[in-house]
């Protein structure tokens, strides 16, 4: 096994562990603690519900910073920044580092505000990754001075980042049945988990891949899906659960579909603000 594949499967076993585990909450801090140990650097997590609804949180405190000046003039440059150039540009939403950006995408106002605003406090090379889209905007990002993140460090992203896509939507529906009473079908953790990759039109050797289990167990938990909503096959399980309000919006990024990101108030990468409902 290579390093950058038993950094994943830390992952993966993490994911496994996690989607058992009898709570509606988003791990938000246990995440950002296991990312500051893979990638050995800073960690924010990030939001941004709308304007004037946006921050971050740093897996390792900085208490003064960003000052209210240095806040006010990051959220001004927010559309010069270099990622936000490259999403702006290419609508490609995996986990990418300021490093890579081609210098023809960036203006010298984007550069200028990472030199003066994040090198100084050792955070002018970022490898963003998020996880959720749209509305209500989500992402880790990883910082550090000096060198660019490696081909193994982005490799290692853009293999846990559908994982905390998953994690997300699991979390989200487990939290949504609580509220109206969706506990009544009784699904477990892995059988919302394959439920919402089968909305995403995958197959079950993908849904295998994705969670790491053998087409064998993939048709047991199809079969306790398709049992517990009363259903014959895929498509009249998606449009059950769909009603019963157990799949999270099909808009944010489904398997496939080309994300049109909305740059719209992204200043919540980088701004303030107070902590949002997870």
């Amino acid at each position: 096994m290579g390093r950058a594949d038993g950094r994943v499967g830390v992952w993966l076993d993490l994911v496994d562990d996690l989607l058992t585990r009898p709570t509606s909450t988003f791990p938000r801090q246990l995440l950002s603690a296991q990312l500051h140990e893979t990638f050995q650097c800073q960690v924010s997590w990030n939001w941004l519900d709308g304007p004037g609804r946006s921050g971050f949180v740093c897996h390792v405190p900085m208490p003064g910073w960003p000052p209210p000046e240095v806040q006010q003039a990051m959220v001004d440059s927010i559309d010069e920044h270099p990622l936000i150039r490259w999403l702006a540009a290419t609508g490609d939403t995996s986990a990418m580092t300021i490093g890579r950006v081609p210098r023809a995408l960036v203006t010298a106002k984007g550069y200028a505000a990472v030199r003066d605003y994040l090198a100084p406090v050792g955070m002018d090379q970022q490898l963003a990754m998020a996880y959720r889209f749209g509305a209500h905007h989500r992402a880790f990002v990883m910082a550090r001075g000096d060198e660019d993140f490696s081909n193994e460090d982005l490799c290692v992203a853009r293999q846990v980042q559908p994982l905390l896509r998953l994690l997300d939507r699991h979390f989200r529906t487990v939290r949504r049945n609580a509220r109206t009473g969706g506990q009544a079908c009784d699904l477990t953790g892995r059988e919302l988990a394959v439920l919402h990759l089968l909305a995403d039109g995958c197959t079950a050797s993908v849904i295998g891949s994705r969670l790491v289990i053998s087409p064998r167990t993939v048709h047991r938990h199809l079969h306790g899906i398709y049992r517990k909503l009363g259903a014959a096959d895929r498509v009249r399980a998606v449009l059950v659960a769909q009603e019963a309000g157990l799949l999270a919006d099909r808009s944010e990024h489904p398997c496939g579909r080309r994300f049109e990101p909305d740059l719209t108030g992204l200043s919540g990468i980088f701004g303030a603000g107070e902590i949002p409902e997870i």
